[in-house]
């Protein structure tokens, strides 16, 4: 059923609330339910045509649905999909030698997509950091290289500068 053209809503938006929501309920639910309410997911969240932030947001949430369906393999094939994006690149989206970051092929958004990318990309290292899927070093030092390189030089008291937070301005 199409619900909307907005694709962020039913692919990004509205899966972020149901893992948590599940999260936070789990313990009052059966695996049975659990893997009913994630059903829907399982066929449309994992896209790799995706780039950077849009990628990160759905790998995000296809690593919590697969804990919560105990389905490690699931969780294993979205950090792989995820190691993907440390490799700069020479075009389009994602981060370039220069640490600068782009969306939609030219924009310079490291203070909105940029954000909601580390946002999530925040909570996968935390969730997999004890486990058999935690980031490698290079993951890890690539991130603190993006903190200090790409988001720290565009901040000022808190906040980005609107030159790279594109439409969230």
């Amino acid at each position: 059923i199409k619900g909307s053209d907005n694709f962020w809503h039913w692919e990004i938006g509205i899966p972020q609330e149901l893992v948590l929501i599940l999260t936070l309920i789990k313990d009052e639910l059966s695996q049975e339910q659990i893997d009913k309410y994630l059903m829907p997911l399982n066929d449309y969240i994992f896209y790799p045509k995706l780039t950077m932030a849009n990628k990160m947001d759905i790998g995000y949430s296809s690593i919590i649905a697969g804990i919560l369906q105990k389905d490690y393999s699931r969780v294993a094939v979205s950090v792989e999909m995820l190691r993907e994006m440390y490799d700069n690149v020479e075009i389009f989206d994602g981060f370039y030698d220069d640490w600068s970051f782009i969306q939609h092929e030219i924009y310079g958004y490291i203070g909105a997509y940029g954000a909601s990318f580390i946002n999530s990309l925040s909570k996968v290292s935390y969730i997999l950091d004890e486990s058999i899927f935690r980031l490698d070093d290079f993951m890890k030092e690539k991130q603190y290289d993006w903190f200090i390189n790409s988001y720290i030089p565009f901040m000022y008291n808190g906040s980005f500068f609107d030159l790279v937070r594109g439409r969230n301005v």
